[in-house]
């Protein structure tokens, strides 16, 4: 994933401090506006000081460091820049010093944000939407006045998942639609697993869950070294002599750390993955809904097409397999097999949500130094078996008018919303129709970007294109409509979003395509099909299943490992 400045300062060289609250901005002295908000309830604040320990890395990888830290059930960001090249950046990231979490009630109502500070045990509630709870929890984070400016990306961001039903506005009314008792997303567990927990029917359904990571491990895959980060909370913006005495007792602590990582990783062996020529194991998977339902659901968009409702819907299913699976293990295949521009373990376990192993072909959105950028994914065929059928279905797909309209339908909504928070004569169109090749497929890929509106914040720009037309369809408000009718369960984090914020205002998200969620007794995987007139409901049916294949086989193929990790009830090893 492409990395934050870890700069949260970096547009305020002069000391003043900009505070985003979401209705406005505050100049003035970083300590004046803190103490102010302080003493007008504005709820807690998170100053943070880094501290960093350079290593020399060329004899390590990510994983490795993965399996040296498991204990303390890490997050994973890597990247395969177009599914082929590694990313310069790979992060691990654990111990949270904060917690955002927003949920709705089953029972009906509006959502509420919990923030939750773990080095004080302190806890806030805020009664707001979902986007100005998020705007009000990046303002609690910030690096200390009296500390220098990180040489390290990631440092301050937050990390985490956004659930695709943040686009119905945060009420669980809306939300929750038609959907069975017996099944639940992410937050929401299935009726087997509710029993096992003792859950009660109105269990919440988190929409965003985000945390601040205390330790950072990042890797930097051109300097061939690694960054041992330990973020330090301190309560106030002052550096007094307490503040002084405890940044010196976390310096000793941090570097005997940093000496154990790397006595550990000197420890450190995996086993090997299976050969790409061994036999996958046979393993039984169960869709729901069945592929009866799904043709009938594929007609019933295409009558909607016909009477002129909608343009394009992107109709999804559920594959489910049982059993006991190691994250981590599966996430090793899935990086071998489907390497990725957003590969992700993403562990929420600790805070109330699951674990999730993804390597996504494709961005949400990107705001960097105020550039906002977006990459629509439209038209799909599969692999060739041969270098020649490879080529003849890339030319298949170039020709395809059918794929051509929906693609472009797709660019005009990417375009559109670039332009409502951009300046639209900054809006252009960087690449268009380009080919991208993945492990089972190809798309048909663009990239857009535009210069963010000095008056738009980045969250507003987040919440104005999520979620993406490509995983939704168009118009968006009708299709969303349709997707709630049709389809038996919300989708959880399946289409929502999945990366990093900054409270500077950079941030990355991918869309949660090609995604595995692990929970107690098994796992699933989502994948959809776009819907346009001139589809053919059993094509659209093999789509699911072509889009599914690499999360299925690396599944599979961890199973055959003699002795596989298990999964509790919270996604990670026993």
């Amino acid at each position: 994933m492409d990395a934050p400045s870890g700069d949260p300062d970096r547009k305020r060289r002069d000391g003043a401090f900009d505070v985003r609250l979401g209705t406005g901005r505050t100049s003035g002295t970083l300590a004046e506006n803190v103490h102010a908000l302080l003493r007008s309830g504005g709820g807690l604040f998170l100053f943070y000081y880094p501290l960093v320990r350079k290593l020399y890395a060329d004899a390590w990888t990510p994983v490795v460091a993965y399996e040296a830290l498991r204990a303390e059930r890490p997050t994973l960001l890597e990247s395969a820049e177009h599914g082929v090249r590694v990313g310069r950046y790979s992060v691990l990231a654990y111990r949270p010093l904060l917690t955002f979490t927003y949920a709705v009630e089953s029972a009906g109502g509006p959502g509420a944000a919990r923030i939750r500070d773990l080095s004080s045990g302190t806890e806030e509630r805020l009664a707001e939407t979902p986007e100005a709870a998020l705007e009000a929890f990046l303002t609690r984070i910030r690096r200390h006045p009296g500390a220098p400016a990180p040489d390290v990306p990631f440092v301050g961001a937050a990390i985490g998942a956004f659930s695709f039903e943040l686009a119905y506005g945060g009420k669980a009314s809306v939300i929750r639609g038609p959907a069975t008792p017996e099944k639940g997303p992410e937050g929401a567990p299935r009726a087997k697993d509710a029993r096992a927990k003792g859950a009660s029917a109105a269990d919440p359904l988190a929409l965003i869950r985000l945390f601040l990571p205390g330790r950072l491990v990042v890797f930097d895959h051109l300097t061939k070294t690694a960054a041992y980060v330990g973020l330090v909370p301190l309560s106030s913006p002052e550096l007094g002599s307490a503040e002084r005495a405890a940044l010196t007792e976390a310096e000793a602590a941090l570097e005997a750390e940093a000496e154990a990582f790397v006595a550990r990783l000197g420890k450190t062996a995996l086993p090997a993955l299976q050969g790409d020529r061994e036999e996958v194991p046979e393993m039984p998977v169960t869709a729901e809904p069945v592929d009866g339902a799904f043709v009938e659901q594929v007609g019933s968009v295409l009558a909607a097409v016909r009477r002129g409702a909608v343009e394009q819907v992107v109709l999804s299913r559920r594959y489910e397999v049982a059993g006991t699976f190691d994250p981590f293990l599966v996430y090793r295949y899935l990086r071998a097999e489907n390497p990725s521009p957003y590969l992700f373990l993403l562990d929420l376990s600790g805070f109330g949500g699951d674990v999730y192993a993804g390597s996504s072909p494709e961005s949400l959105v990107r705001i960097e130094g105020g550039r906002i950028s977006t990459r629509p994914i439209a038209g799909t065929r599969p692999r060739g078996k041969t270098p020649e059928e490879d080529a003849r279905l890339e030319a298949e797909l170039l020709a395809d008018a059918k794929e051509a309209a929906e693609h472009d339908m797709l660019v005009r909504l990417a375009e559109d919303d670039l332009r409502a928070v951009a300046d639209p004569e900054t809006v252009r169109i960087e690449a268009y129709r380009t080919v991208e090749r993945y492990s089972h497929v190809m798309h048909l890929v663009s990239h857009l970007s535009g210069r963010l509106r000095r008056e738009v914040t980045p969250v507003e720009a987040l919440f104005r294109l999520f979620p993406a037309g490509t995983v939704s369809g168009a118009p968006r408000a009708a299709a969303l409509a349709l997707i709630r009718r049709l389809e038996p369960e919300p989708r959880g984090l399946y289409a929502g979003g999945v990366g990093w914020i900054h409270p500077d205002g950079d941030l990355d998200l991918a869309i949660a395509i090609r995604t595995i969620r692990f929970y107690a007794g098994g796992a699933t995987v989502q994948a959809g099909a776009g819907i346009v007139a001139g589809s053919v409901p059993e094509r659209e049916l093999e789509e699911t299943r072509r889009k599914a294949m690499a999360l299925l086989r690396a599944l599979a193929r961890s199973t055959a490992h003699a002795e596989p990790f298990a999964a509790t009830g919270k996604g990670h090893r026993q």
